[in-house]
């Protein structure tokens, strides 16, 4: 099966970093010169995930003296006079700036795979409480 692969030789100091395998071997050797394989030891390191948003990415909103906020069409904007810049470069701080101003991000909360955001109502099939439980104990029966 095809993975990453991190692995440390037993020997001498080489290492090898997030290599990309097709077919990773039981026993892994590298090369050490003169014709000497040494064999590696497989170690498996945590990958790494970036959660902060770059300045392309990232959600600018400006607040206004009175306290109010305004939402640009573009985050490379200059910030209008006497407004602060706040810039948002995670999804945790857009979920804790929605929480503050009581809004809702809709491109963040948008869906391209079905269409549906966070203010689409989906009907939920109610069930009674007496017929979810027999629909329970018809499994055990």
């Amino acid at each position: 099966m095809p993975r990453m692969v991190d692995a440390d030789c037993s020997i001498c100091d080489y290492k090898i970093r997030d290599q990309y395998m097709s077919e990773v071997p039981d026993v892994l050797y590298h090369d050490a010169g003169g014709g000497v394989e040494h064999p590696m030891e497989y170690i498996y390191l945590p990958r790494s995930r970036v959660a902060e948003w770059n300045d392309r990415q990232a959600v600018v909103v400006y607040q206004k003296p009175d306290g109010t906020f305004s939402y640009p069409g573009r985050n490379d904007r200059p910030t209008p006079p006497g407004c602060e810049r706040i810039t948002l470069r995670s999804l945790r701080a857009v979920e804790a700036f929605e929480k503050k101003a009581g809004v809702r991000s809709e491109i963040a909360w948008y869906d391209a795979g079905t269409g549906r955001d966070a203010s689409d109502d989906v009907p939920q099939r109610h069930i009674p409480e007496e017929k979810r439980f027999e629909a329970f104990m018809k499994g055990w029966r």
